[in-house]
C-alpha cells in the first residue's frame, strides 16, 4: 500500500548563548578595577619627585589603549579583559594624578615676583579670620600689576593683613570691613609656598597645595604707595558669606565674648574666634 513520504525532520534551533558574566561577577570586576585605581593613586603619591610630563601623558594614553584591547581586541586578549582593565585603571590613575600635580605646581608664583610690590585686584574667597596678629583670608586673583605692567599670578592666594607689621601697617586700617565675596584692590608682597619643617607636625605646605594656593603673602599698606581699596560686593562665594554672617551674629549677640568664640568655632568652624586663654584651658579641641 502506497503512503506519502514523511516530512524530513526539521532542524532544531540552537539555544541562545547565555552570558557567563553574572551581575555578581561584574560587580567584583568593577571592585577590582576600583582597587587598582586606588593602588595607582597611592603609588603616584609616594613619588619623591614628579616624572617628566610626557611619562604621565603616555600612561593616560596607554590606559585608553588597554581598554580598547579588552573591549574590541582579538579574542585571545578579550579573555583577559579583567587584568587588562585593572592595568588600565592603575595606569590612568597614575597618569591623571601626575598631570594634575604638574599643573598645580606650574601655577605657583614665579620666583622673580617674590618680595616685589604688587597691586592685585580680586575677590575675598573665604571668611576672614581675625587673630591676635591680624586677619587671614584667601584671595582669588582677577588681575595683577608690577611696576605698572600686567603679570601672571597664581589663581588663589593665602594672605594676611597683620597688626603693625614692622612699619608697614599704616594708619587707616579697613580690615574691619573685610567680607567674603568682596572685591578689593590690594598692595601685596608674596612668596612661594614654603612652610617650617617640623617632623611629625602639621604639613602646612601640603595643605596649601591641596587648596590650590600658589603663593602666600601679606597686605602692605605704607605711606606714599597704593592704598587698599574696596571695589564693592560680589555675588560669589555664597557659603563663605553665610558662614561669616552667622559668625558675626554670634559675636554680636552673645554678651560673653568667650562663649561667643566657642559657639562660633562649633557652628561655623572659626577657631580663630576663640580667645587664647580660653583655648589654653581646654585640653583637647581636635573635634573642632
Amino acid at each position: 500500500m502506497w503512503a506519502p513520504p514523511a516530512d524530513p525532520p526539521r532542524a532544531r534551533p540552537l539555544p541562545r548563548a547565555v552570558s557567563t558574566a553574572s551581575p555578581l561577577h561584574t560587580g567584583w570586576h568593577l571592585a577590582l578595577c576600583a582597587l587598582a585605581w586606588l593602588a595607582g593613586l597611592a603609588g603616584q603619591l609616594q613619588q619623591p619627585a614628579l616624572w617628566p610630563l610626557v611619562a604621565y601623558a603616555g600612561l593616560a594614553a596607554g590606559a585608553g589603549l588597554l581598554v580598547a584591547l579588552a573591549w574590541r581586541g582579538p579574542a585571545a586578549l578579550r579573555r583577559h579583559a579583567l587584568p587588562l582593565g585593572m592595568a588600565a585603571a592603575a595606569a590612568l590613575a597614575v597618569g591623571q594624578a601626575g598631570l594634575r600635580a604638574d599643573a598645580r605646581l606650574a601655577e605657583r608664583l614665579a620666583p622673580a615676583l617674590e618680595g616685589q610690590d604688587l597691586l592685585v585686584t580680586g575677590t575675598i574667597a573665604t571668611m576672614p579670620q581675625n587673630g591676635p596678629s591680624g586677619t587671614r583670608f584667601q584671595f582669588v586673583v582677577e588681575r595683577a600689576e608690577w611696576r605698572g605692567q600686567p603679570v601672571r599670578l597664581p589663581p588663589r592666594l593665602a594672605l594676611g593683613w597683620y597688626n603693625q607689621f614692622n612699619d608697614e601697617a599704616w594708619l587707616d586700617d579697613p580690615r574691619a570691613d573685610l567680607r567674603a565675596g568682596q572685591r578689593w584692590r590690594l598692595p601685596l608682597r608674596l612668596k612661594r609656598p614654603h612652610a617650617s619643617q617640623n617632623p611629625h607636625g602639621f604639613d602646612a605646605e601640603l595643605a596649601w597645595f591641596e587648596q590650590a594656593l600658589g603663593a602666600t603673602g601679606y597686605v602692605r599698606v605704607v605711606r606714599g604707595w597704593q592704598v587698599a581699596e574696596p571695589l564693592g560686593d560680589g555675588w560669589g562665594h555664597p557659603i563663605e558669606r553665610l558662614r561669616q554672617a552667622v559668625r558675626d551674629a554670634l559675636l554680636r549677640e552673645v554678651a560673653d565674648a568667650r562663649v561667643a568664640g566657642v559657639l562660633a568655632a562649633l557652628v561655623v568652624g572659626d577657631q580663630a574666634a576663640i580667645e587664647l586663654d580660653t583655648m589654653n584651658k581646654v585640653e583637647n579641641w581636635t573635634y573642632l
